[in-house]
């Protein structure tokens, strides 16, 4: 099972895109690549490509991460933010987990030991900070997104659905970038959660996100499935 592995940075944190590197040359993985988009050149063997931080684009995250995409050997694909290392036990995981997915999540961790973004609700459709799924809750892909912090895709799936490069990448707004994608993947493709792997972040992030109770699963699981205005509206045909 091979990856490509891409790592977003401006350039600002040059120690963890180190960590992050060991953290992969440390799972054994016996054919991968790991590709820097963005910042100084990181370390020897892996793929650096530079960008032009003061172009000032507004969503330069969703450009270099669909650079990523095209420069890409391998099948799948790992987006990376410079601040998230792998696990001891990734690569064992998806190789227990198996391959038949297409957009696939781990689960993350801050530190300490807190659950991150990792399988959740799309905010903005629940209306509600109850938004972390429990990780067995699979079937309520139409309703979930993936933070573009850190998620794993096949390489077909992300040319058919590259970021959209008008959108900023920001915590703010009903149409930021990662939660447009997965409104956009989940009408074809469903997301999948490897409960075998994790990641975990090198800089505390609070969880905000809270768990959802079993009547707001229900509530889900029961709600006719809508399209979201912007789909509705032509936005992406």
């Amino acid at each position: 099972m091979e990856f490509t592995f891409g790592i977003i940075t401006a350039g600002t944190n040059p120690e963890f895109v180190l960590a992050q590197i060991e953290s992969i040359k440390r799972e054994n993985i016996p054919e991968y690549e790991i590709v820097v988009v963005g910042g100084p050149p990181a370390a020897t063997g892996v793929i650096h490509i530079p960008y032009d931080e003061s172009q000032g684009a507004p969503a330069q995250m969703c450009v270099k991460k669909n650079i990523v995409t095209k420069v890409a050997q391998y099948q799948r694909i790992v987006y990376l933010h410079d601040y998230i290392v792998l696990d001891a036990g990734w690569y064992k995981g998806f190789l227990d987990y198996g391959d038949n997915w297409q957009a696939c999540m781990t689960k993350i961790f801050n530190d300490d030991g807190s659950r991150y973004r990792d399988w959740t609700l799309d905010l903005t459709i629940a209306g509600t900070l109850e938004c972390l799924l429990p990780y067995d809750v699979l079937d309520l892909s139409y309703y979930m997104y993936f933070s573009g912090a850190y998620w794993v895709a096949k390489r077909a799936l992300m040319q058919e659905f590259p970021l959209d490069e008008t959108l900023f990448d920001t915590a703010h707004g009903s149409l930021n970038e990662d939660t447009t994608w997965s409104r956009r993947v989940s009408q074809k493709h469903s997301f999948s959660m490897n409960v075998h792997s994790s990641v975990r972040l090198l800089k505390y992030k609070h969880p905000v996100l809270t768990p959802v109770q079993p009547a707001t699963i229900q509530h889900f699981k029961t709600k006719p499935p809508r399209k979201p205005l912007y789909l509705l509206s032509g936005m992406y045909n």
